[in-house]
């Protein structure tokens, strides 16, 4: 049995002994082997947490403290260079592909003592000892013939950095000596480092200040507010049915804010969702997500800090606001009180403009902040209205069966589509022609009975998903002409996308209905005419009869929520649609749904259950469900068995349209069974076959291996790497400059899971001497849906503590399979790849990626004969935690071999001691930093 095997048992083992104890009510210990105490099993989990975080620290502590003493000069011996790294500084790349120059640097050995009789015995580095050895990219070379140090005659040894690619070099030199007089042999050692970049963009883009973690405060207790007005550049709107507030309960609450109830929580959970239970199950899980972003925004609190009086509103300087942390929208509450007021008078502000890094609020007339001391303290307000919603559709008192549990028994009378109705289909799309997979689903939408199931198209990417759904609702329209049609999307990214796709119809028929928060330079010129906004530009909501005039509204899944706050009655849609249906979590999907369908209303949800799924902050709601969306649970129930059931309740799309077949070939056959057959237009997916950037033509793919160093600046959590955005920026230079390849800026995009490398990647392309304009570089989720000729991806991550911790939460690319699938399947004629394999390795899905890659000869740079086939088990805290046993062995074998313990950079940074199941909040909060959050609505 391995590591992890034993350590998953005694976890279940004691587990269970705690769930004994709790139902029981007996007092049952455990031995701790870490302190060696008895500690009461109903603590178990919680004691075990904070014992291996003091265990792990104490073990980094022995060994940072041993590494010191082996630098430490000894036994008369002096090497130059004690205390510190010994930095080759920044050699100068030779372009993307180029090696640097060879470059030199030297230390000097001295005997200080003239009784001395000692002998160099051997130099060596440490990366070159390890069990799993790649070699080094230094040597190091003693000048003259002899071994002898002698009194009064310094010796000169040469550190010599190899020709390298670009990337950060570390080593430990390990000096080995001889004392023939004592009859002993010691060892010195020194931490030698060098980087191959371009030195012009490591100074542009060095942090000013290093990144501090917040120091942990308790959580306050809510305070009350001296209420202000909502923006007067708003139009009001006569809601018919109020919306309620949803607070959470004050027993939950109470056990959610105390560390101590922490355990408690699980007992508000009702048991198996099932169609009895379905407010109550949703309602619990929506309270834990509200208080874990709850506690994620209070981390951005200000205090004693600069508010400017710019009457009649106050401008505030907001860190982070350009990265969205926080993400605040116009309309958003925010508490304001003077610095120096000891009451607990707060009032409330309302935002009511947003800048690149300050924004503008209106306050109650009753505070004013003196221009000579204009400090004060400011807590932001979580925006409850996309949870209120959520918790207004759960509790809707309709629960159709059809709809939430459907069975065997409601698809009686449902028939999969007939020849006489493929051929009876008028395209609007003549390109739907040749595709019999997009034939049959919109026939199978167009023809469903009123009141069947929902019908789920699965459209893996490329397969031209929301072209057939945008098919089926213009066949809809033409076949019934009572149909009504309300067809949302999770953001204001997608939902734009199907207006767009709709715009066939004209403005009279069709609705892009926005949120009033919404910004009006965000909506595409192309959707004015389709939109309600007022003098102010800023976007309206018609009333009942104007919104019941259209026969197709398009809004967001929240904005969803107008309609039924309109007073317009269920049943009033004969179809509702959902793209991206994969990515929403089930009771925001029911905003669109529970409220506003009767017995004859029918559902249509698209999407890809492999690609990005619902965003939740809170472990406990995500361990519970919440991260599974209304279509993957759907997908789990027998009548949506693709093998029995396919073109009655459910189909998959299979054509592929994007990318090269080479690009496509990983993720089909990872995640899509194979099923997916290349058909894209060659003239476009082999269009960059003959670039030089290709590492081995015709192999549209190219991995560039490059060990970097993960940053973060004063004020952001958010991780950049210069050396990944520095190559990112030339291989963007080279394909805008290639002659064999004409490429345009708008054709190229780079996908980063960090803000911080987003931003210093285009803060690169601001500075580029090259013509890099057009070039679209964002995260996973802005590009979700899109696609470009080329593809660059920055991984970013390159130091294994860290990525340990992503491991757990499903952060950025590494661990995550449905980003990692997303960011891949973007590409339509090359893929380029930048990151570090030690890192990406750990994760089970990128180590098959990187095995591919380098079996079709397209790795670039170091590494391409690492162990890749080392650990073969899927779970990536396996992969993690075999990484930490080898790194553990390596240290074994360092003890043995020069009788100290000193542990290389890297192997440290990788030894990690894993974590049980149950982390502490702290931990959710730090993973989700970089997230994307709940996008404005």
């Amino acid at each position: 049995m391995n590591a992890y095997d034993a350590h998953k048992q005694r976890a279940a083992r004691r587990r269970a002994l705690a769930e004994l104890a709790s139902a029981s009510g007996t007092s049952i210990h455990i031995r701790c082997s870490i302190c060696e105490r008895d500690v009461p099993a109903t603590r178990w989990d919680n004691h075990i947490t904070q014992d291996q975080y003091h265990l792990r620290q104490k073990r980094f502590a022995d060994i940072s403290a041993q590494v010191q003493a082996a630098a430490q000069n000894r036994n008369s011996i002096t090497v130059s260079g004690e205390g510190a790294v010994i930095n080759l500084g920044i050699i100068e790349a030779a372009g993307v592909q180029g090696l640097s120059p060879e470059q030199n640097a030297q230390i000097t050995i001295s005997n200080e003592s003239r009784e001395g009789l000692i002998t160099l015995a051997r130099i060596g580095f440490a990366s070159s000892m390890q069990s799993d050895a790649q070699g080094t990219s230094f040597s190091a070379t003693l000048r003259g013939a002899s071994r002898f140090i002698s009194y009064g005659q310094p010796r000169t040894v040469t550190i010599t950095l190899h020709p390298s690619p670009v990337g950060r070099f570390e080593d430990t030199l390990e000096l080995q000596f001889h004392d023939l007089h004592r009859r002993e042999r010691f060892v010195i050692i020194r931490s030698i480092s060098a980087v191959v970049g371009f030195a012009a963009d490591y100074d542009f883009l060095r942090p000013h200040a290093p990144y501090v973690k917040p120091p942990w405060k308790p959580r306050e207790p809510e305070p009350s507010a001296i209420p202000t007005s909502r923006p007067p550049t708003w139009s009001k709107t006569k809601w018919v049915k109020k919306l309620g507030e949803y607070p959470i309960p004050p027993d939950l609450a109470e056990a959610l804010n105390n560390p101590v109830h922490q355990a408690r929580v699980k007992g508000f959970m009702p048991g198996e969702l099932s169609v009895w239970n379905y407010s109550e199950f949703w309602q619990v899980l929506l309270h834990i997500e509200e208080d874990a972003r709850r506690c994620a925004l209070s981390r951005y609190n200000l205090y004693n800090t600069e508010m400017k009086a710019v009457y009649p509103k106050y401008r505030l300087s907001v860190p982070g606001l350009s990265e969205g942390k926080p993400s605040v929208i116009v309309g958003d509450k925010i508490l304001v009180k003077k610095s120096n007021d000891d009451s607990d008078s707060w009032y409330m502000g309302i935002v009511h403009a947003i800048g690149f890094k300050e924004l503008d609020l209106y306050v109650n007339e009753k505070f004013s902040l003196h221009r000579s001391g204009n400090k004060a303290d400011v807590r932001f307000q979580l925006n409850r209205l996309p949870l209120r919603r959520a918790h207004q559709a759960v509790t809707h008192p309709e629960n159709p069966e059809r709809i939430l549990f459907p069975e065997g028994r409601h698809t009686d009378g449902l028939r999969r589509c007939s020849e006489a109705q493929l051929a009876n289909l008028d395209l609007m799309n003549a390109t739907l022609a040749d595709n019999l997979e997009q034939l049959e689903t919109v026939a199978a939408i167009a023809n469903m009975p009123p009141g069947s199931v929902p019908f789920v198209v699965f459209g893996p990417p490329g397969t031209g998903k929301t072209v057939t759904i945008i098919e089926a609702i213009h066949q809809i329209l033409k076949r019934n002409p009572g149909a009504r049609v309300l067809a949302c999307a999770p953001s204001n990214r997608s939902t734009d996308l199907l207006a767009q796709r709709l715009s066939a119809l004209s403005p009279a028929q069709l609705l892009r209905l926005n949120s009033l928060s919404r910004k009006y330079s965000d909506l595409p010129e192309d959707l004015e005419d389709y939109s309600y906004f007022n003098a102010n530009q800023v976007f309206a909501i018609p009333d009942q009869p104007t919104l019941k005039s259209f026969r197709v509204i398009v809004a967001t899944c929240v904005s969803a929520g107008i309609p039924y706050g309109l007073g317009v009655q269920a049943g009033w849609f004969s179809h509702i649609f959902v793209d991206e249906a994969g990515q929403l979590t089930e009771p925001d999907i029911m905003i669109p749904i529970k409220p506003m369908l009767d017995a004859q209303t029918n559902v249509i949800l698209a999407g890809d259950v492999k690609q990005l799924g619902p965003v939740v902050r809170s472990s406990v709601a995500r361990e519970a469900g919440l991260k599974t969306s209304y279509m993957q649970r759907l997908m789990s129930l027998p009548i949506y068995d693709l093998s029995t059931h396919r073109g009655l309740t459910v189909t998959k799309l299979i054509k592929h349209w994007r990318s090269h077949p080479a690009i496509m070939s990983f993720a089909n056959d990872r995640f899509y069974s194979g099923e997916l057959q290349a058909c894209g237009d060659e003239a476009i997916t082999h269009s960059m076959l003959r670039s030089d950037l290709l590492e081995t033509p015709p192999f549209p793919i190219v991995f560039h291996s490059i060990a970097g160093a993960d940053e973060r600046e004063e004020g952001s959590p958010s991780y950049f790497n210069v050396a990944e955005a520095s190559m990112v920026t030339k291989y963007c230079e080279e394909l805008v400059t290639d002659r064999k390849v004409r490429i345009r800026g708008d054709e190229i995009g780079v996908i980063s899971p960090y803000n911080g490398q987003c931003g210093r990647i285009r803060k690169l392309f601001g500075r580029s001497d090259r013509s890099l304009e057009g070039i679209k570089v964002g995260s996973v989720e802005e590009f979700q849906g899109q696609e470009r000729r080329v593809i660059i991806i920055s991984t970013v991550r390159s130091r294994r503590h860290n990525v340990v911790h992503d491991l757990r939460h499903d952060l950025g690319f590494v661990g995550d399979p449905r980003r990692f699938n997303v960011a891949i399947t973007r590409a339509r004629a090359m893929l380029i790849v930048v990151g570090d394999p030690r890192v990406l390795s750990l994760d089970t899905t990128w180590r098959s990626f990187l095995t591919y890659v380098r079996s079709k000869g397209g790795w670039r740079g170091p590494g391409r004969d690492m162990n890749l086939d080392t650990f073969p088990s899927e779970d990536p805290a396996a992969y993690a935690i075999a990484a930490n046993e080898q790194a553990a062995r390596d240290v074994q074998e360092m003890l043995q071999r020069i009788k100290t313990l000193i542990v290389e950079r890297n192997v440290a940074d990788g030894w990690e001691i894993p974590f049980p199941d149950e982390l502490k909040e702290d931990d959710d909060d730090e993973a989700f930093m970089d997230r994307p959050g709940e996008e404005a609505d």
